[in-house]
């Protein structure tokens, strides 16, 4: 994925950013207590299987994807995983 960098990389970006963005917008929220809320919201049973997405000790799912952009709030990873497979495609707003 050469624009948007590796899967894994572009996972940690987002985290990153978006737990940035949620302790800014409340503060006082604790890290590790968002971890564990974004990976309930992705249905995974522990937030170690999202650090393991993060680091790309395990591969991220595809059926993950919309989900994860959705959670965090940018579709970054789905205009990178468009573009590895020759699409370009915006995404459909929630109504």
């Amino acid at each position: 994925m050469s624009l948007f960098g590796s899967v894994p990389e572009l996972v940690d970006e987002e985290v990153h950013a978006w737990r940035k963005r949620e302790q800014q917008a409340r503060p006082g929220a604790d890290g590790d207590m968002l971890m564990t809320g974004l990976a309930a919201r992705l249905h995974l049973k522990h937030k170690r299987q999202l650090y393991r997405y993060m680091s790309g000790e395990t591969p991220f799912p595809l059926e993950k994807v919309v989900p994860f952009c959705r959670a965090v709030g940018s579709w970054r990873l789905l205009q990178a995983v468009n573009q590895e497979a020759g699409l370009v495609a915006e995404p459909k707003p929630d109504v």
